[in-house]
């Protein structure tokens, strides 16, 4: 799930018949703890590309 992966909490959501709403909260002192290569590792869980 991108929660594991990216510094958000999914605060509420809503499924309606044609569309989804979502409420993410950005966790701000997890997001600051990362290094810049803590960034990229955490990318390429979800993408191909070259450290």
């Amino acid at each position: 799930m991108l929660t594991s992966v990216f510094a958000i909490d999914i605060a509420a959501y809503a499924v309606m018949p044609n569309y989804l709403h979502i409420v993410l909260r950005i966790d701000l002192e997890t997001a600051q703890s990362w290094s810049s290569i803590d960034v990229v590792n955490q990318w390429h869980q979800l993408f191909q590309g070259t450290l």
